[in-house]
């Protein structure tokens, strides 16, 4: 599997109990390099690549 087969679902819990979920295709440019534990990525930039998601 590769990072084109993914999605991501990024959900957005709000004040007074809603939500909203956001979909990120391709949301990643590269796969980890082995051994890596922890990847920091910027929300913001993810949820301006992603649409949100409409129930």
């Amino acid at each position: 599997m590769t990072s084109v087969d993914l999605a991501l679902a990024i959900v957005k819990f709000l004040d007074g109990g809603g939500h909203r979920v956001h979909s990120v295709r391709r949301p990643f440019r590269q796969e980890p390099d082995f051994g890596v534990t922890s990847v920091t990525y910027d929300l913001r930039e993810l949820l301006a690549k992603g649409e949100l998601v409409t129930p």
